[in-house]
């Protein structure tokens, strides 16, 4: 198990083929993010497995985002999840369970496994990137606490600006969100 309660993210990742898998219990109390890529340069081969629980108080589970305002890196991220990934989003900020918005070039998939779930609260559960590709068959839900519904911006899956998304929905899949 690893636990912060600080503002600082969990785990960073910043190289090419990254493997993290989880089997316990990784939960971000503070403010901090789970894990993240934020990088200026290409970033791809990231594979994240939670057969576990990964949590974030008031933040992101996992994002990733350029940091270059010049630059538009290529990102590859595939995240398998057969446990459940939650984000409480506390203030109400808009923390997602899975942000990969930021992908403009590259891959990304989210695989949401039979008997799994990936729950926000007050926030769009899951962004995908473009062109990303999500499978669910376990359960991507955002639900409302404290947001009135008029500001609500709860969907289970977002696609925000992005485009060529490719969503699939197996007959045990539930996709729910808050403002619909």
């Amino acid at each position: 198990s690893l636990a912060l309660s600080n503002s600082k993210v969990a785990l960073t990742v910043t190289g090419n083929n990254v493997t993290i898998t989880n089997n316990g219990t990784l939960a971000q109390t503070g403010t901090g993010r789970a894990i993240r890529v934020n990088s200026a340069t290409d970033v791809t081969g990231l594979v994240v497995t939670n057969n576990g629980t990964i949590t974030t108080a008031d933040a992101d589970v996992i994002q990733i985002t350029s940091s270059s305002s010049s630059a538009t890196p290529t990102f590859g991220a595939v995240v398998h999840n057969y446990g459940t990934m939650t984000s409480f989003n506390a203030t109400a900020g808009g923390s997602q369970v899975v942000d990969f918005a930021g992908i403009t070039s590259g891959s990304n998939i989210i695989n949401n496994h039979a008997g799994a779930t990936m729950l926000a609260y007050d926030a769009d559960a899951v962004r995908p990137g473009a062109n990303g590709v999500v499978y669910n068959a376990g359960t991507i839900r955002s639900l409302r606490a404290n947001t009135p519904l008029a500001t609500l911006s709860a969907d289970g899956i977002d696609l925000q600006a992005n485009s060529g998304v490719s969503i699939t929905n197996a007959a045990t899949g539930l996709v729910d969100g808050a403002r619909h």
